[in-house]
């Protein structure tokens, strides 16, 4: 195999040395063949769940191992990777957000409370589901919470079909 995607470099390192690190941050530690096997649980969880080609998923969690899960799992799901800062005003949030017209939401870490001013001004971004790639999702009946990382542990590990090529759009930058 000759990598041509960024996931498909994780994949080849993951096949020639599963045991390498891959990802340090903190006091998380991911190896090679972890680093797969969690990005491709969550491209099955995203496809599962209605993610299609080409469909926008933005990721809203501060810097970790788990964000760049979600970037991979987001490419391995032939779909297109939309940063979002967790610092940022929610009111530049909900500019991307309407820009992009998102479908998917992956979000961890203590961003609930901008989650949920985002949905407070933005009634049609209730209907956008949400992947809670942390422990104890937010409570608020007005999340889609359509999987948790406890789901994404147990999903098996068996790669979807994937579609794109290098010519595909892989992420929207907003700067």
């Amino acid at each position: 195999m000759t990598p041509r995607r960024l996931q498909d470099w994780v994949i080849w390192q993951a096949d020639r040395r599963p045991a390498a690190l891959a990802v340090a941050c903190g006091e998380t530690r991911l190896t090679y063949a972890e680093l797969d096997t969690l990005s491709t649980q969550l491209a099955r969880l995203l496809v599962e769940g209605g993610c299609r080609r080409g469909d926008r998923v933005a990721l809203l969690m501060p810097k970790s191992a788990m964000a760049i899960v979600g970037l991979l799992g987001i490419y391995k799901a032939d779909a297109i990777y939309v940063p979002l800062d967790p610092s940022s005003p929610a009111s530049r949030l909900e500019k991307i957000l309407d820009t992009c017209d998102n479908r998917w939401l992956l979000a961890a870490g203590s961003v609930a409370p901008l989650l949920e001013e985002l949905c407070r001004n933005n009634e049609c971004r209730r209907f956008m589901s949400l992947g809670w790639l942390d422990s104890c999702p937010p409570a608020d009946h007005r999340f889609n919470v359509r999987f948790t990382i406890d789901d994404l542990r147990r999903c098996p590990a068996v790669p979807v079909a994937s579609r794109n090529g290098p010519g595909d759009a892989a992420h929207i930058l907003f700067t």
